[in-house]
């Protein structure tokens, strides 16, 4: 199954009704949107589908954003038969973006992944959650957090200051 939306902001290779997937679903609706790269498959398994695995598990859909440079390894990826149940519960976004560390590529992916992902689905979420992929999300405290919160409000939840294993709410 390809689950995927075209870089150009305008077509969609599959919509993926939203509705029916939070069907008897109480609670904030979070789009889950993740960021990565295929050029390290062990790492790529380890983060993307190690978050299926485990934080995402329960969610209906994750959101990755990808180079288009990576979609013929990402089809690939889908074809083996142990990939296909990942594949299906994933949404790539591609867009048009280079890879680099050092780069403007995490910038210019969030940018035009947000943009994609809001043309796309804006009125069917109440949040956005924009993360790397080696990230590690508490859902159940996050929705905890977000739930007394005014959905129609913009507004960023987050942390700057360093701990001892990296960034935290």
């Amino acid at each position: 199954v390809d689950n995927s939306i075209n870089n150009n902001r305008t077509s969609s290779s599959m919509k993926i009704d939203i509705d029916n997937l939070y069907y008897n679903r109480t609670g904030p609706r979070i789009a889950f949107i993740a960021y990565t790269y295929m050029g390290n498959m062990t790492k790529f398994e380890a983060r993307v589908i190690g978050a299926l695995e485990t934080f995402m598990k329960k969610e209906p859909i994750y959101f990755v954003v990808m180079s288009n440079m990576w979609n013929e390894t990402y089809r690939t990826f889908c074809r083996q038969a142990k990939n296909r149940r990942h594949c299906q519960k994933l949404q790539i976004i591609w867009v048009d973006c280079g890879e680099g560390w050092s780069t403007t590529a995490g910038c210019c992916k969030a940018q035009k992944g947000l943009l994609q992902i809001y043309d796309q689905y804006g009125t069917n979420f109440d949040y956005f959650i924009y993360q790397d992929d080696d990230d590690y999300i508490r859902v159940d405290m996050l929705k905890r957090l977000l739930r007394p919160l005014p959905a129609d409000e913009e507004f960023v939840v987050g942390s700057t200051e360093p701990r001892k294993i990296g960034y935290s709410l």
